[in-house]
């Protein structure tokens, strides 16, 4: 198997279609724990691993996250298996991971918790809280052995909500919220610090930055109402967040450039 294995690398690092989603599928057959390098090139890490290469100090790499060592042992505490796409997200940017607004659960909080307020049989992963505590993103029991599980919502106590299709779309979404939302007044990102140069603030009247910058498809929301169902525009140097649809939103741009258009749109207010 493990020629077998090195065969599959082999055609992956030259690039054969297929390799890859191959290489992935065989490592998981035999038991095995994905590279890091393999969990970085999968595509639903793609905008994540971009994130971090275009907007942080410094690309992903194996020291920014957990290894899979420390996920196997906190499994054998819990007693189950988390979801792979949970694992990967650990394993990229598990040991940098901070609170720039909302709180993400590191590794060592992970737990089953049960759902005492409105359901007694309801048990779930929490993977986010909002930072004032009145919203929770969790991914319930029941979607624990799912590769890629849906995300739920729940907003003080209510019953949950349908948030995404994917636990790796919404902790991408999160990253990116986490600069446009507030990163730019401490120069960090959910996933690492800022690259130098990053620019941001709060706006007003924001019609003009819809017309100037397209839509950002960042991630295909079922239901919910906080925080990453914000509107978002932008381009490849700019993230903008507008809230519903106020006139009012956050964002940032990594070049002086991209600051300099963004803060010219016609008719944009920026609060210091």
């Amino acid at each position: 198997m493990d020629e077998a294995l090195r065969a599959l690398e082999r055609r992956w690092r030259a690039g054969e279609p297929g390799a890859l989603e191959a290489l992935a599928r065989a490592h998981r057959q035999a038991g095995r724990e994905l590279p890091w390098e393999v969990i970085a090139a999968l595509p639903r890490w793609e905008p994540l691993v971009d994130f971090a290469a275009r907007w942080c100090a410094h690309p992903l790499s194996p020291e920014d996250g957990v290894p899979a060592e420390a996920i196997a042992r906190k499994e054998a505490e819990l007693g189950f298996r988390l979801p792979a796409a949970l694992r990967e997200w650990y394993r990229l940017v598990g040991v940098g991971l901070r609170q720039v607004y909302d709180i993400p659960t590191l590794l060592s909080d992970v737990r089953l918790r049960q759902d005492e307020e409105q359901d007694s049989a309801f048990a779930s992963v929490r993977i986010f809280e909002e930072c004032h505590g009145h919203y929770m993103w969790v991914v319930a029991q029941a979607d624990l052995d799912a590769d890629d599980p849906p995300v739920l919502g729940s907003h003080d106590g209510e019953a949950h909500v349908p948030f995404t299709r994917h636990l790796s779309e919404f902790l991408t979404a999160m990253t990116y919220s986490s600069a446009a939302f507030i990163g730019y007044e401490m120069q960090e990102s959910l996933i690492g610090a800022l690259a130098l140069g990053v620019h941001g603030a709060f706006f007003r009247r924001t019609e003009g930055l819809v017309e100037r910058y397209p839509r950002l498809p960042l991630v295909p929301l079922l239901g919910g109402n906080w925080g990453i169902n914000s509107r978002w525009h932008g381009d490849e140097d700019t993230i903008i967040a507008l809230s519903g649809e106020s006139e009012i939103g956050s964002g940032v741009a990594r070049t002086e450039a991209a600051w300099e258009k963004l803060r010219s749109t016609p008719g944009l207010e920026i609060e210091d």
